[in-house]
Parts: C-alpha cells; sequence; structure tokens
C-alpha cells in the first residue's frame, strides 16, 4: 500500500515535524514526542556516503551506519536514511525470487521492494545494529485508498516499530522514501514525517493489525479508524489541526464549508472531486484570522470528496495534498453555481472575498464587492477596457459594480510592482440567480 500523492510533479520537501493536540473519534490526542529539534545533518551524510563495498550485506551495511552513531536514535535514522535513498518501490526482479537469502537480503540486492521488502531490510539492519526492532503488519490509507471506503486487500501495508531508550517509535521506510503519481510513476522524495511519528498522527494513515502496535493510551477501533478524516503527512508537517469537522464524512445540502488551523506561513488551497474528476471553481480557501475557511458547492445529490492542499509560503515548495473529506450531498445547489476563479495571486498574498461568492453575474445586476487584498495599493474591477476602482478601508476595497456581458477581472497593485495581479475573475451568466446558493457563504467584514 503506497502513500497518494497530487501527481508524479508535486513534491514534499519539508522537515519540520509538528505536534498536534485534538479530537478525534472521541479520543484526546496530543502528541508526547517530535524529533524536529534534533540535527541528523552529520549521520544522514554518514550514511549517504556509503561506499559499495559495505553494501554487499547487512552485517557489512550495519556495522557501517552504526559506527559513527551516538545513540540508538541514530542508527535507527542512519538505516531510515539509507534505505529511503538506495531502495526504490518496485517488485523484485526474479533473480531473488525462490532464493534462500531472507526477504532483507533479497531487497539489498535488488535495491527494490514494496512495503514488506522495507520493513523486513530495516529489521534486519537494526537488529545488527543492537536494536529492538518489531515488523508491524496492519492497513494503510493510500494510494487506491478513498476516504470513507472500507478497508480492502489493497490497503495491506507493512511498516516498522523500533525500542529507543525503552519507548517504542514508529517508522515507515516505504512511505519516507517516495510516492507513487497518480499517473503510477514512482518518486523518490524522502518524508521526514515517517520517521519517529507520533502515535496520535500514524493513526490517522495506519491501522496495525494488533491494537497495542497504536501506541496510544486508548486504541482506536477500525470503525473509527475508518470515520476519521484522510489526513496525510503534508497536513502534520505544515502544524495544521482540525477545527471544524473531526470525522471523515459530512453531510450536506447544496454547499459545505470546512474550517482548519493554520499557521500564518501556511497556505491552503482546496478542490471538490466526483468519481476522481475535479470541476474547476466548485472550492476555495480563504484565510480568516488563524483558520483557513474552505468553502465548496455541491452541484447535484451524491458523493463528493473535498482535498485540500498545504504548502509553505516561502516558495521554497509546491502545493502537496494534506487532508481528504468525503462530502454526502442530500440536495444540489445547481449546475450553475460555482465561485470564481481564484488566481495564485490572491491565495498566496490571503485575499479574502466578502461578496460576491458566486462566480456567475447576471448582467445589468448591480453587485456589492468587497474584497480583502493585504497589501494591495489599488484593487480595481476590470470588465473590458472598463476599470472601476474599490475604495480602500486599510486591507479592504469595497465599490458597487454593474455585471457586464463577460469575463470580469478583479486585479490588485502590489508595493514594488509596475503591474496589476490578477487575483479573480467572474463570469455574466444571464441565467444566473442574485439569490444563489454560494451567497450563503456571504459575510460581512468587521
Amino acid at each position: 500500500m503506497w502513500p497518494q500523492s497530487m501527481d508524479g510533479q508535486i513534491k514534499h520537501r519539508l522537515a519540520v515535524l509538528s505536534l498536534l493536540c485534538m479530537t478525534a473519534a472521541g479520543v484526546i490526542f496530543c502528541a508526547p514526542f517530535s524529533h524536529a529539534s534534533q540535527d541528523f545533518t552529520d549521520i544522514d551524510q554518514h550514511a549517504l556516503n556509503a561506499p559499495g563495498g559495505v553494501e554487499q550485506s547487512i552485517p557489512t551495511l550495519a556495522a557501517y551506519l552504526s559506527k559513527y552513531a551516538r545513540n540508538d536514535t541514530e542508527k535507527a535514522r542512519a538505516a531510515y536514511r539509507w534505505i529511503a535513498d538506495r531502495i526504490a518501490y518496485g517488485a523484485q526482479s526474479h533473480a531473488g525470487q525462490g532464493s534462500s537469502e531472507s526477504p532483507a537480503a533479497n531487497t539489498l540486492i535488488a535495491r527494490s521492494a514494496i512495503c514488506s521488502g522495507y520493513a523486513d531490510l530495516f529489521e534486519k539492519l537494526g537488529v545488527a545494529m543492537g536494536l529492538k526492532v518489531a515488523v508491524i503488519s496492519g492497513n494503510a490509507k493510500g494510494l487506491g485508498y478513498t476516504v470513507g471506503s472500507p478497508l480492502t486487500s489493497a490497503c495491506s501495508h507493512q511498516w516498522n516499530a523500533v525500542q529507543i531508550d525503552g519507548q517504542w517509535r514508529l517508522v515507515d521506510c516505504a512511505w519516507g522514501a517516495g510516492h507513487i503519481g497518480l499517473g503510477g510513476a514512482y518518486s523518490k522524495d524522502l518524508d521526514e514525517h515517517f520517521f519517529f511519528t507520533a502515535p496520535e498522527e500514524f493513526i490517522y494513515h495506519h491501522f496495525p493489525t494488533e491494537p497495542k502496535w497504536q501506541l496510544l493510551s486508548k486504541p482506536v477501533t477500525v470503525d473509527e479508524f475508518l470515520k476519521m478524516p484522510q489526513l496525510r503527512s503534508a497536513f502534520f508537517t505544515n502544524g495544521l489541526k482540525v477545527v471544524s469537522h473531526k470525522q471523515a464524512a459530512i453531510a450536506a445540502q447544496g454547499s459545505v464549508s470546512v474550517t482548519i488551523s493554520a499557521p500564518q506561513d501556511v497556505l491552503l488551497t482546496a478542490k471538490l472531486t466526483r468519481s476522481g474528476r475535479s470541476t474547476q471553481s466548485l472550492a476555495i480557501a480563504q484565510r480568516e484570522d488563524d483558520d483557513y475557511r474552505i468553502y465548496a458547492v455541491l452541484p447535484e445529490p451524491g458523493d463528493y470528496v473535498l482535498q485540500i492542499y498545504a504548502k509553505k509560503a516561502d516558495g521554497t515548495n509546491e502545493y502537496t495534498i494534506a487532508a481528504d473529506y468525503l462530502v454526502k450531498a442530500t440536495e444540489g445547489a445547481g449546475k450553475g453555481v460555482v465561485f470564481p476563479e481564484a488566481f495564485s495571486a490572491f491565495s498566496e498574498r490571503n485575499g479574502r472575498i466578502y461578496y460576491p461568492m458566486a462566480g456567475r453575474l447576471k448582467p445589468g445586476a448591480l453587485y456589492p464587492f468587497q474584497i480583502k487584498a493585504p497589501g494591495a495599493s489599488e484593487v480595481a474591477v476590470i470588465d473590458g477596457s472598463d476599470w472601476v476602482f474599490l475604495t480602500k478601508k486599510d486591507d479592504l476595497f469595497e465599490g458597487r459594480i454593474t455585471a457586464g456581458t463577460g469575463a470580469m477581472k478583479v486585479a490588485a497593485k502590489y508595493s514594488g510592482q509596475k503591474e496589476y495581479s490578477v487575483l479573480l475573475e467572474y463570469q455574466a451568466d444571464p441565467d444566473a440567480s442574485l439569490n444563489s446558493s454560494a451567497l450563503a457563504f456571504t459575510s460581512t467584514a468587521h
């Protein structure tokens, strides 16, 4: 079972493991452990510098990896880092099948494995370094799993626990080494989240067959596990917290909003999918103080998946999928109800729409516009060659605009820029209703 990614090009290069304290399935979860403050630079480099001569057997490799380790944590880390770098996901070559070698030895020779090969190799290397290591079997919410669905044979997975100073720590070398994109291509990409993951975070995506390996004071049941939202590594590494919806399935009538707490240096975006296909402008994420509100409109009754993506605001990485919710709509808002198209300048500068939330406007109708654009000196609504500037009140820009007959853009000018950045785009639609259900999301700025 492999971790799911947005696609083969979306990468996750964050190395900070944040603590999470939240409630899920009726259990209070407060992560007791984090390795975020530990610097593994030296031991990582030592592992990556392993010469080919020591990589031919588990005893020689273990001896090399543990040579400069100062403690059991660094021994485990060296094994994790070497495996993540050297072993690719995939079936082992036929040369290793039917041999007398152990799965770990076959993985070492083939340099590829499925999850069981990763877990067995980590165990054998750890034991050779004097560590106490267990291989754990169970199920995981990865590639092929859809939020809210039952567990199937495709969810079968294996990972490890290693005992450090009398306490068990959770490790998943397979998921930590990289990911498989929706196109089926494997990409190597170290994920720090899966080394010594806090049990309270691990339970959102891994469910061991033996409850004791949850490492929780109150183990959750499989029913509770399935009811949890699908929170991925990017959710935790970005320091996100669930605020409004603690369970995976959300009952809705035409629209839904989800609130996620996010640090100020983290950006969120969202999309709504149905039967694996996304439809443009059915979801939008807006920062509201310390939280993000994710809004979605549901065109017709049925099941949808609301996907939330996250990234750091410093521009050094791309959006990575962080969470999935199953939205069950008993009523639809109508196929014509959408949000305006939001451009990167809007989300990356923490823009916010108060009015109008509906992306399709009736030609000739008068609409109040109220847009928050932090840091902007000017904001204009552009209809063809006509520019109407909104009145500035701190970060808020207001005005009343008569909708035209084509596309209407909202653009802002920021300090240091000569040109305007397009934030939003609305479309004229003769069938648009002034009482569109999407307008139920509107709120007045304070």
